[in-house]
Order: C-alpha cells, then sequence, then structure tokens
C-alpha cells in the first residue's frame, strides 16, 4: 500500500467519524506539514494535494463550507500542477458538491462536467458513474426531475456493468429521490427497497439506516406517520449504534416533522431540539441552521410568531454566514410566510422579493416561481390588481418550464382569482 493510498484510506475513515471532527482537523494539517518535509518535492506536493482534499471532506461534513472550498481549491492547484488528471477530477467534484450545497446549480454543473469530461479522457468508468450521479443531484435538486432521471440512469447502468453494488445501491436510492419528488410511490419504494438489500447483503449498516430513513419518508409524504416513525425509530437505533452522530441529527429532525404533523408539540420540540444541540456539538453550522428552521416551524404551527421570527432569524445568520444561497432563501421565505400571517405586507413582500431575486440568479425556477406566485397574492390583497396579474402570469410561464404540477395548479388557481378581482371591478 502506498502512501499516497494510505492517506485516502484515511481519509474515507475521517468523513465517516463525526464525534472525532477537532482531531481530524489537527492530525490531517499535522499530516500536511509532515509531508512538506518528505523530501522529494513531487511527492511533498502530492502528498499535500490528497491532504488537502481529505481536510475538505471533514470541513464539508461540518458544514464549513467555506473552508472546504478553500482545500479543494488549493488541491485543484496542485493537481493540476503535477498533471495528475484524476486528481484534478476529483478535486472538481467536490468542488461541483460544494456549490450543489449551496444552491449555485450553475457553478455545480460546470465543475461536475469538467470532471466528467476528464473522467471520460481518462476512460475512468467508474469516475464517469460517480459524476453522472453527482450531475443527476444537480438537477434533483433544481426540480428538473426527468433530466435527472437520465442521468442516474446512466450512472446505474455503469455501476451494474462494473458490480459495483455499493455505487448501485447509492444510485439506486438517489433514483428514489426523484420518484418520492414526484409522488411516484410505488417508483420510490422500489428503489428504496432494491437499495436496502444491496446494503444488507454487502453489511453496509450506515448504508442501511440510511435507507431506512429514505422509506421512512415515502410514508411520511403519503401521512402514513404510524409506519415512517417506526422507521426512523428503526433507524435512530443504528445510527446511535454505529456513533453516527450527523445520522443521529438528520434523524431525529424526521421524527419530530412527524410529531409536528401529529400536532404533538412537546414531542416535535424536544426532538428538534436534541437535533439541534447535536449539530452544534458536532460543529456543523449547516445543520444547525436546518435544526432553528424547523424549530421555528413548530412555533409558526403555534402561530407563536415571535419565537418562531427568532429562530427563523438565527437559521438566516447562519446561511448567510455560509454564503448558503438556498438556505438563505428558505429562511427569508419562512419569514415571509409570518409577516404574510400577521397582514405586515411590506415585510413580506421584502422577504419575497429578496428570494425571487436570489432564486433568480440561482436559475432556480421551481423557487423563483413558487414565491413570485406568494408576491402576486400579497399584491392582490394591496389592491395592486395589475402588478398582481403580471406577476402570476410571469409564475405560470417560469413553472411551466418546471415539472411541479401542484405548484403550477396553484399558479393557474391564485391567476383565476385576480383576474375575476379584475372583471368585478372593471364592472
Amino acid at each position: 500500500l502506498s502512501n499516497i493510498d494510505a492517506f485516502r484510506g484515511l481519509g474515507r475513515l475521517w468523513s465517516e467519524r463525526e464525534a472525532i471532527w477537532a482531531e481530524m482537523d489537527i492530525t490531517v494539517q499535522g499530516l500536511s506539514q509532515s509531508a512538506r518535509g518528505s523530501g522529494e518535492a513531487g511527492s511533498f506536493l502530492q502528498y499535500e494535494g490528497v491532504v488537502l482534499i481529505n481536510l475538505g471532506n471533514v470541513y464539508l461534513d461540518k458544514g464549513r463550507w467555506s473552508d472546504a472550498e478553500n482545500c479543494y481549491n488549493y488541491g485543484l492547484k496542485i493537481f493540476r500542477y503535477l498533471g495528475d488528471r484524476h486528481g484534478e477530477a476529483n478535486a472538481l467534484g467536490n468542488l461541483g458538491t460544494i456549490y450543489s450545497r449551496q444552491g449555485k446549480w450553475l457553478e455545480s454543473t460546470v465543475f461536475n462536467e469538467d470532471s466528467l469530461r476528464i473522467m471520460r479522457l481518462l476512460r475512468d468508468q467508474h469516475g464517469e458513474g460517480q459524476c453522472l450521479m453527482r450531475l443527476g443531484i444537480v438537477l434533483d435538486q433544481q426540480g428538473k426531475w426527468s433530466e435527472a432521471i437520465v442521468f442516474y440512469k446512466d450512472s446505474l447502468r455503469i455501476m451494474r456493468l462494473l458490480r459495483d453494488q455499493h455505487g448501485e445501491a447509492h444510485v439506486l436510492g438517489n433514483l428514489g429521490h426523484v420518484f418520492l419528488h414526484q409522488m411516484r410511490w410505488s417508483d420510490a419504494m422500489t428503489c428504496y427497497e432494491g437499495s436496502l438489500e444491496i446494503f444488507r447483503a454487502l453489511g453496509d449498516p450506515h448504508g442501511e439506516s440510511q435507507t431506512l430513513s429514505s422509506i421512512g419518508n415515502v410514508y411520511f409524504n403519503q401521512c402514513d406517520f404510524t409506519k415512517s416513525i417506526a422507521l426512523y425509530e428503526e433507524s435512530l437505533k443504528m445510527k446511535r449504534a454505529l456513533g453516527d452522530q450527523h445520522g443521529e441529527a438528520n434523524t431525529l429532525g424526521s421524527i419530530g416533522n412527524v410529531y409536528l404533523e401529529n400536532g404533538q408539540w412537546p414531542e416535535a420540540i424536544s426532538n428538534h431540539k436534541d437535533s439541534l444541540e447535536i449539530f452544534r456539538v458536532l460543529g456543523d453550522l449547516h445543520g444547525e441552521s436546518q435544526a432553528l428552521g424547523s424549530l421555528g416551524n413548530v412555533y409558526f404551527r403555534q402561530e407563536d410568531w415571535a419565537k418562531a421570527i427568532n429562530l427563523y432569524e438565527d437559521s438566516l445568520k447562519i446561511c448567510r454566514t455560509l454564503n448558503d444561497a438556498q438556505g438563505v432563501c428558505h429562511a427569508i421565505d419562512n419569514l415571509g410566510n409570518i409577516y404574510f400571517q400577521e397582514k405586515d405586507f411590506d415585510k413580506a413582500l421584502s422577504c419575497y422579493h429578496e428570494e425571487a431575486e436570489i432564486a433568480s440568479e440561482l436559475k432556480d425556477y421551481l423557487r423563483y416561481g413558487k414565491v413570485l406566485s406568494k408576491i402576486s397574492v400579497i399584491l392582490a390583497e394591496s389592491g395592486e390588481i395589475y402588478r398582481a396579474l403580471e406577476s402570476a402570469q410571469k409564475s405560470i410561464n417560469i413553472l411551466s418550464q418546471t415539472h411541479d404540477v401542484q405548484g403550477l395548479t396553484y399558479s393557474r388557481e391564485i391567476l383565476a382569482w385576480i383576474e375575476e378581482l379584475i372583471k368585478q371591478t372593471d364592472e
């Protein structure tokens, strides 16, 4: 086993051990220092590049995106200097993942496509399959589900050709996510069950626990809360046994959402607070921002606007620090919803306009179209009927480019209501 392979192996191990993240920062940086004294310049640079990528993976899992991006960029420069095309392709893919997490779809697509091009030049089929899966994830996150399915199926074909069962299980899980978004429950379940069977055959409890949560999501979205919470709790038990604190925090959030839908406020609050505490202990700022938002949702349902606003604003502050554009949109959308309920239309419009501006820049047409519908409702309620009409028509035009049938139907209903208001006004 070469030193480079040993470093890569350590990086893979470290990224799965959230409980010792702080030690990993110190250890990886120490390895970087020792690499500098390893002798030959090219060898040192190779060590340095691999260690930087692994350190970036640690920061990525911790939600420290700016630090992760810096590590990946430095690693990319090193690999390009050395002419290491594999290292370059992997660094590009990692950067694509960072931008995907931040909702920067265009940047993510560019980096992943560059990575894919290199993998194909190198005839690295496994790398190609991974790139196709990442591109599918970007499309999925934008609501471009038909295109995402094409990429996932191409990735799945390669994984099966290579007999990479682990890769196959992951792609099946991602394909299930698309079907879940499309409300194709049976297709989603088929994918998740296929993924679960593979993970169990491989003896991969981490993959198994993740897939159990995904199956729980299918039942949750069908409002079968008894089955969903049973699966979440089974997943939670496994994650705790594995010491997977990050997975534990996410699953506690899912359980909290079930209690929220059942109107069991104390249980919902307890689970979301436990989730929040774990994310804070781990130093996962992204997870913390999501948990704050979920806790805010409980108080929103209880119409405790003051507490909900405080939590949403705390979430927003973290998202702005992380340059998490999608997180910012989500937080200000929640704030806008509260101001709308309070009939504070000026504040609500301010939130929705900022959300629309960011969504437009990100080319997130799904979010952009939906928030334009909200803007049109406020404008109509405020008596600005013709501005409302313009916003509603624009919303329909944009949502027509997506696959969000529900959102498009709602926007058409809003448009019909506004047209009726205009008709009444003209009479």
